[in-house]
C-alpha cells in the first residue's frame, strides 16, 4: 500500500516537472523577454468575470 502511494507521488511529481519544463519555464522566458505582454491584475479579473458572466448567463 505504501510502495502504491509513493509510485503515484512520484508520477504526479514527473507530470509536474514536465508541466514545469515544458509550459512554464517558457512562457516566463517570453514574458522576461517582452515584458509587455504581461496581464495586470485588473485586466485578468475584468477577463475572468466576463468569462463567468458568458458561462453562467450573467446570474
Amino acid at each position: 500500500m505504501i510502495r502504491d502511494g509513493l509510485r503515484t507521488l512520484l508520477a504526479h511529481d514527473r507530470v509536474v516537472e514536465a508541466w514545469l519544463r515544458d509550459q512554464v519555464a517558457p512562457a516566463l522566458d517570453a514574458l522576461k523577454a517582452d515584458p509587455s505582454r504581461a496581464v495586470t491584475m485588473d485586466g485578468m479579473r475584468a477577463a475572468l468575470a466576463a468569462e463567468h458572466t458568458k458561462a453562467t448567463g450573467s446570474r
